[in-house]
């Protein structure tokens, strides 16, 4: 019985930043072109969620499942049009966890080094991308909270790419607002006007799974 004891104290002093690492899903991130967006892109399995966002008029979420190679969605707020394929992995090198908050990579197989797409929006502009996996020493990744003003809800998102730079916002009722940045160490909180604190999580392996119930 001795022996069960150990890794149970063990456990308990482990950090928040070193239990998000346990998610098994590939992040890519990585800029939308002629914009000022960043975009995210989560895969568990076949399932895929994606959120690209410029702080400003820009914040969208898509969550789709892979058909014939490629990712194909519209977004929850039926105005722009996704679509994304992966790009076979032709190296023998893996980029394993990161050391932050960011959701990391399936064990047991190599996953690809990126992902190429785009997105079409409303006002039938397209924009093209290319996201990379993320690096396991950055605190790269997506994450998504969810609150509630005056009875509206209101979904946050966040960009955080490997060099550090981000973008996010929360949208509820047809308003997008500005919010604090992610903080890349300590504790996951930050701040909106007129909403106070807020505490996103990592969109990872769970989350996506679970079709964000």
């Amino acid at each position: 019985m001795k022996n069960l004891k150990f890794p149970l104290i063990a456990l308990s002093t482990l950090s928040l930043a070193t239990l998000y690492q346990s998610a098994l899903a590939q992040t890519y991130t990585g800029k939308l072109s002629n914009s000022n967006a960043f975009i995210a892109v989560v895969i568990s399995d076949d399932q895929m969620v994606a959120y690209t966002c410029d702080s400003s008029s820009l914040a969208l979420w898509f969550r789709s499942s892979l058909i014939d190679s490629s990712y194909k969605a519209i977004s929850e707020d039926q105005n722009a049009r996704f679509t994304a394929r992966v790009i076979p992995n032709t190296s023998n090198s893996s980029s394993g966890y990161s050391t932050g908050y960011s959701t990391g990579n399936s064990t047991g197989k190599t996953p690809s080094n990126q992902i190429t797409g785009s997105i079409r929006l409303e006002d039938g502009s397209f924009h093209s991308f290319k996201a990379i996996l993320t690096n396991k020493t950055t605190t790269a990744g997506l994450f998504r909270s969810e609150n509630w003003l005056e009875g509206t809800p209101y979904r946050g998102g966040w960009v955080v790419l490997d060099n550090g730079e981000q973008r996010g916002s929360m949208m509820g009722g047809g308003t997008i607002r500005p919010t604090g940045a992610i903080p890349l160490t300590g504790e996951l909180k930050t701040s909106s006007a007129g909403m106070g604190e807020i505490k996103p999580f990592v969109v990872d392996e769970a989350w996506v799974s679970s079709n964000g119930k």
